[in-house]
């Protein structure tokens, strides 16, 4: 029998990727609207490099012509309607990361991330205020702060087939529970392979989060980290057997102080109306 990989048909033509996400950031349409732009250089900024293309403001569907490590001094911002497509080449982000602030419609497929260092650098900030976000197929590992950042009013996102590693502060969504912004948040995170993390792999502290389908293969000491405000819903998570029974009593746990939080809630209103 033939091994069936998924969507293999966006990968027949550059631009059919766009539209074929799942989960909430499903609208993501990156740059369909704009012209096709070749990044020619593995520099930090110039002529050619990725940098010079995130920044431009016009839809951009961003392909490389070369496979390599670029090296940023600092993060990289990304504009509205980008496609970054690594598809049919390597690269590689190191130093820092990417940060999609107040953006929309922003799709980022088939990169590496490795080895960002400073204060706060994420390999993937996505916040303030951006939404329709598709990260797709990207390995992400080893970076100061968290992997991926995901606050303040962001929202419509999916994160997809991405791989991460050795690290111990994977996934932040939500930035502080009191932000009432935040709360808006939606976020879909499937078929994500996980491994050699050391703490925390999802803090969620508001929003709406579903996860579907992750492998899951670590030491990790804590799954999820404290909840608040939030709609979460797990389906389908993949780990060795020792692990099982441990997340087994996490979720039992966190199902009776939700009932809990509940029965004070109504109690509350009852005596106070």
């Amino acid at each position: 029998m033939a091994v069936c990989f998924p969507y293999t048909h966006v990968d027949s033509r550059l631009r059919a990727l766009a539209g074929q996400a799942e989960g909430f950031g499903r609208f993501a349409i990156g740059g369909l609207h704009g012209p096709v732009h070749h990044v020619t250089s593995l520099a930090d900024d110039g002529p050619g490099s990725l940098r010079e293309a995130c920044r431009k403001k016009e839809p951009l569907w961003i392909v490389f012509e070369i496979s390599g490590t670029i090296h940023l001094s600092s993060t990289l911002n990304v504009s509205s309607c980008k496609t970054i497509d690594g598809r049919g080449q390597r690269i590689k982000l190191t130093g820092k990361g990417l940060r999609l602030k107040e953006c929309e419609h922003v799709i980022i497929c088939n990169l590496e991330f490795e080895g960002g260092r400073g204060h706060d650098v994420d390999a993937i900030q996505i916040k303030p205020n951006s939404k329709h976000i598709w990260i797709d197929r990207c390995t992400l590992k080893d970076y100061s702060d968290g992997l991926l950042d995901i606050g303040k009013g962001s929202t419509d996102i999916t994160v997809s087939r991405c791989h991460f590693s050795q690290h111990n502060k994977t996934m932040l969504i939500g930035a502080d529970p009191s932000n009432i912004d935040d709360r808006c948040i939606r976020v879909t995170i499937h078929h994500c392979f996980l491994t050699g993390l050391d703490r925390d792999i999802l803090g969620l502290d508001s929003g709406e989060c579903i996860c579907t389908i992750i492998t899951l293969e670590t030491g990790a000491s804590m799954l999820f980290a404290p909840v608040l405000n939030h709609r979460f819903i797990l389906s389908a998570i993949y780990m060795k057997q020792e692990r099982r029974k441990w997340l087994s009593s996490i979720i039992q746990r966190r199902q009776l102080t939700r009932k809990r939080q509940q029965q004070a809630a109504s109690y509350l209103k009852k005596t106070c109306s």
